[in-house]
C-alpha cells in the first residue's frame, strides 16, 4: 500500500526549559534528523507538522500546521492526515529518536484496507504516536476536537483498529525503546547512555 510518514514536531516543552525537543541531539544529528532519516528508508514522502514551519525548512520536508487552534497530538494528527498526499500513514512523535526500523517496517506489514488504524499497546496502554491511521480517520477526529475531546484513544473504538500487543512487538524491540519518550531532562540523560550502549 502507499503509505506516507507524519512526524509531529509538538510545541515547546516546559519540562526540557521550554526548548524545542526537536532539536536536542543525540550524537550528532538532532532527533528529528534521526528519526526523519530513518523513515526516508521506508517511506517515499514525509511530511512535518508543526507549530513554526520556519524552523524545519532546513531539514528539506513539507511542514503544515495545526487546523484547529487548539494544540494537542490530535490536532496534529489530523492536520497531518488532511495535507498528507496518501490514504494511510505512519504517525510518530518528535521525541522518540530510539524508534526501531524493524518495528515500523512490521507495522507497515501488518496494514491492510479493513483497518483505519493499526496501533502498538505497550504494558496495556495504546502509543497513538506510533501508530498508521487512514484519511477515514478524519471525519471522526473533526468531529471529536468539534466537541473538544482531545484523547486519541476514544478514536480506536469507531473506526475498525488492529491492536499489535507488546509480546509481538518486542521481537523487533526487545526492549521497546521505540516507545521512550523523552519528555524531561532525566529522559534525556537515559536516551544518551540507551543511544551510546551505555547501559
Amino acid at each position: 500500500m502507499n503509505i506516507s510518514a507524519i512526524v509531529l514536531c509538538g510545541g515547546q516543552s516546559s519540562r526540557m526549559g521550554y526548548k524545542n525537543k526537536c532539536f536536542f541531539k543525540l550524537g550528532e544529528l538532532s532527533f528529528i534528523e534521526i528519526i526523519t532519516d530513518k523513515l526516508s528508508t521506508i517511506f517515499d514522502n514525509i511530511l512535518l507538522v508543526a507549530k513554526d514551519p520556519k524552523e524545519y525548512i532546513p531539514l528539506g520536508y513539507k511542514v503544515v500546521t495545526d487546523v484547529f487552534k487548539e494544540s494537542s497530538s490530535l490536532t496534529g494528527i489530523h492536520a497531518g492526515l488532511l495535507f498528507s498526499s496518501t490514504k494511510y500513514n505512519f504517525i510518530v512523535g518528535c521525541d522518540t529518536p530510539l524508534i526501531k526500523l524493524e518495528l515500523i517496517k512490521y507495522l507497515v506489514s501488518t496494514l491492510d484496507s479493513n483497518y483505519q488504524v493499526v496501533v502498538p499497546k505497550v504494558k496495556g496502554y495504546f502509543e497513538p504516536l506510533c501508530a498508521i491511521y487512514s484519511k477515514d480517520c478524519i471525519p471522526i477526529i473533526e468531529d471529536m476536537l468539534t466537541k473538544k475531546s482531545f484523547k486519541i484513544s476514544k478514536l480506536f473504538s469507531e473506526v475498525n483498529t488492529r491492536t499489535v500487543e507488546d509480546s509481538i512487538l518486542k521481537k523487533y524491540d526487545p526492549s521497546l525503546h521505540s516507545f521512550f519518550n523523552i519528555n524531561t531532562e532525566e529522559d534525556y540523560k537515559k536516551a544518551l547512555k540507551i543511544y551510546f550502549n551505555v547501559i
